[in-house]
């Protein structure tokens, strides 16, 4: 079992960098990664992971009491149809870039 656990690690990390180390620890060193992230941080890195799960704790009123609720949601990733979308994204930046660009000449 070669496991790495990880709370945030890639916070002060470009999107290319990380994702570069990513596919390094599962790829080169074979490690079954685990990370801890907001779910506002994680979108650029999505592509690398087949699974997601997401955990909200909610504070409601019940009774006259304060209670908390706890969800949990699974996520299976289809890795080839993310990896299109994130390489669709990106052209249509750099179009619109360029664009923006030829637009200032």
């Amino acid at each position: 079992l070669r496991v790495m656990l990880s709370d945030e690690a890639f916070s002060k990390m470009d999107e290319s960098r990380s994702r570069a180390v990513l596919r390094f620890l599962s790829q080169n060193m074979g490690l079954q990664l685990i990370v801890a992230m907001p779910t506002s941080k994680s979108g650029a890195i999505k592509p690398e992971f087949d699974k997601e799960y997401t955990f909200s704790k909610l504070q409601a009123q019940a009774d006259g009491q304060t209670v908390y609720l706890s969800e949990v949601q699974e996520k299976d990733f289809k890795r080839d149809a993310m990896a299109q979308l994130w390489t669709d994204h990106a052209q249509a930046a750099r179009e619109q870039a360029r664009q923006a660009f030829e637009a200032q000449k």
